[in-house]
């Protein structure tokens, strides 16, 4: 394992060489998306949670450990416009290697109409990713774990194909009284090693970290995410819908103040929400995205958009989740998953 963190060392060092740029000009956004109904539930793509839960693992894998021993779980996600994903992953302990996780994961955009530039049908073709991750995580002081995945990405559009290599790595806090969880996740740290083109491509590097509370005394749970700490300006200015407005009276643009600009930056990257337990059997969760809202809503009818909320219910042996991610008044993808633990 020493070896897999010093390849995500040297590739991190790679990383950092490279300039900051908007989330769009960054491939496999695949990586970006929430392989958990419960991490979709609070509009983020992690948890700071360790509890038992295989899927968390590949967002997280220093939540790798024992009691994910012959754990199994399924995801579907439904996108509008016949855009499908979902995964698998399992989870095995080696009394001699540790605990690990694999899993794979893929992202089908559908069928296309093959067109000349007169607009001639030439057929059809398919647009889809796929990623293989194998994860693995110890625990290096009593309560402080560490992690590491290694992900293969793979990439299928039409005549063009692309493979990439990414390491995660995180770290994690669990308190003894069970109350409290930390996280701090690098991920998406490597680089092509098949190009669409003649231009090596940057994986969506992402820095971030995460804090999740339960109350003594009552079943509440909060979840503060930090989200792309690597970047400090998240905002995106369209050239066809300028971020100002005008004085009626005088004709001058109305600057924004600094201080409104601070906040909008700052909030660009929290996520969060809290989630109910009332019982064993029932999970309620809610959650908001500052950035998604911003950059999803309408300007003119926000409505729900940034807005999450998901469901869990645990039946026998058989833990079910649901979540809902309003992105957009246009639609909204609907998580689904299940989860057990065989022979148990």
């Amino acid at each position: 394992m020493k070896h897999i963190l010093i390849i995500a060392a040297g590739l991190f060092c790679l990383n950092c060489t490279l300039h900051a740029q908007s989330s769009s000009n960054h491939i496999f956004q695949v990586m970006n998306l929430a392989v958990s109904p419960r991490v979709a539930s609070f509009g983020g793509n992690f948890l700071p949670l360790q509890d038992k839960d295989v899927l968390l693992a590949l967002h997280n894998p220093a939540t790798i450990d024992t009691d994910l021993h012959n754990a199994l779980g399924f995801t579907f996600l439904n996108y509008p416009a016949g855009i499908n994903a979902g995964n698998v992953v399992y989870g095995r302990t080696f009394e001699r290697y540790g605990s690990f996780v694999g899993g794979i994961r893929y992202l089908n955009y559908g069928t296309f109409d093959r067109t000349d530039d007169a607009g001639n049908a030439g057929g059809s073709f398919t647009a889809s990713d796929i990623v293989i991750t194998a994860g693995w995580g110890r625990s290096i002081f009593r309560d402080i774990r560490m992690g590491a995945a290694l992900n293969v990405m793979i990439s299928d559009y039409d005549v063009w194909s692309s493979v990439a290599l990414g390491v995660d790595v995180s770290g994690h806090y669990h308190s003894p009284s069970g109350l409290f969880d930390a996280s701090l996740v690098v991920r998406n740290v490597g680089r092509q090693i098949i190009r669409f083109g003649d231009e090596n491509e940057p994986l969506p590097f992402e820095v971030a970290a995460g804090i999740s509370r339960k109350l003594k005394h009552a079943p509440v749970r909060f979840y503060v995410l930090l989200n792309t700490l690597n970047q400090w300006d998240l905002t995106y200015n369209d050239p066809l819908n300028p971020d100002y407005t005008v004085d009626p009276i005088t004709g001058k643009v109305i600057e924004e103040s600094k201080t409104v600009d601070f906040l909008d930056k700052a909030m660009r990257h929290v996520t969060g929400g809290i989630e109910l337990m009332p019982g064993n059997l029932l999970r309620v969760r809610l959650g908001y995205d500052y950035r998604t809202r911003q950059e999803s809503g309408v300007q003119t009818k926000m409505g729900l958009a940034g807005f999450t909320w998901g469901l869990g219910l645990k039946l026998g042996k058989y833990q079910f989740d649901f979540s809902r991610s309003r992105q957009h008044l246009a639609g909204a993808p609907n998580y689904f998953s299940i989860r057990t633990v065989l022979g148990g």
